[in-house]
């Protein structure tokens, strides 16, 4: 990940995470820069900067995690015990939702560190960033990895959301985006019969009497009929 400070055109701070303060207590926010590569002496304060994160991805090469400008308050010195920066301002997302789990999961595969999505509470938002973190990274996936019979222990499905994790797991590895709804998750499907054909392939749930929510249950029936319109055979 690379997060590039602009001033007047000119990169003057780069450095691979940011941490931006999520309380603003008034149109103030607070961002730290840490591991940094690259910094300049120059003068900011009361002026305008333009901040941009950017990631390599799997098939797009360099993509962009967004940009957003801020107007600049108070900054802090270098410190270099931490390897960080700081600046205060009002900050302008000219339309970008900044969203800082989705900088913390590539923060976390930079440093080739992996998401323990089951360790994580249900519905936690950290959940839906790193599903929206794999399909920037990702993207729509084109072809299944190689295997006789692809098996979703559904055991382990508290939301749906699990469902979806667990499925890219299975078919696309780490990393791996196979939707985060029923809508998507067929998007997915149609990526891969467009390159592919049908593929026949089989599948092995195992667990499916585990599941106690009627709505999981729903889902599960309604993922296999997916399926099967996709000509898998699942046993």
């Amino acid at each position: 990940m690379k997060v590039n400070l602009i001033l007047e055109a000119k990169v003057f701070l780069t450095c691979k995470y940011l941490f931006l303060d999520p309380i603003a207590p008034n149109s103030g926010r607070k961002i730290v820069f840490h591991n940094i590569t690259k910094i300049e002496e120059v003068d900011i304060v009361n002026k305008t900067i333009m901040v941009r994160v950017s990631a390599d991805s799997k098939c797009s090469g360099e993509i962009s995690l967004g940009s957003f400008r801020m107007n600049i308050y108070e900054s802090g010195d270098f410190d270099i015990d931490s390897n960080s920066f700081w600046i205060y301002g009002e900050l302008y997302n000219d339309g970008y939702e900044y969203v800082q789990g989705v900088i913390d999961v590539f923060d976390l595969w930079q440093a080739n560190q992996r998401f323990d999505w089951f360790s994580q509470p249900t519905y936690s938002s950290l959940k839906k960033n790193y599903n929206e973190a794999c399909y920037k990274y990702s993207g729509l996936g084109t072809k299944f990895l190689d295997k006789e019979i692809y098996q979703l222990d559904v055991s382990s499905v508290v939301e749906e959301l699990d469902f979806f994790y667990l499925a890219s797991m299975e078919f696309f590895g780490d990393k791996g985006y196979f939707g985060h709804d029923l809508h998507s998750f067929t998007d997915c499907l149609i990526e891969v019969h467009r390159h592919n054909g049908y593929t026949c392939n089989t599948i092995l749930f195992l667990g499916s009497d585990s599941l106690t929510d009627s709505n999981l249950k729903a889902l599960l029936i309604d993922i296999k009929n997916v399926l099967l319109r996709f000509k898998f055979k699942l046993i």
